[in-house]
């Protein structure tokens, strides 16, 4: 299954980029993960601050519009959205999202 995980402050560390990057890296195990921001995603960051593997994962960054992540979003089989206040729409057939 092809996997996006999204995120728009990758960079930060922070608490929704754990829960994001976990998320990935249970799930690059078995199924095809992709980390999706709107700026070039810090792997090795993520890596080295937040203890996560994620040798396997692919990145995708798009622009910053709604539009454009609503449509990256139907590139996937499953999409993750862990971004704050993010209310995009998701065109994947199967979605899961975190708010707060």
């Amino acid at each position: 299954m092809r996997v996006g995980v999204f995120n728009r402050f990758w960079a930060t560390y922070g608490g929704a980029e754990m829960v994001a990057g976990t998320i990935a890296d249970e799930l690059c195990r078995d199924h095809d993960v992709t980390l999706v921001g709107t700026e070039a995603i810090p792997v090795d960051g993520l890596r080295a601050r937040l203890g996560l593997d994620l040798t396997s994962v692919a990145t995708a960054v798009v622009e910053d519009l709604p539009a454009a992540v609503e449509d990256e979003s139907g590139h996937f089989d499953l999409w993750v959205n862990c971004s704050y206040l993010s209310d995009e729409a998701c065109r994947a057939p199967i979605r899961r999202r975190r708010t707060g």
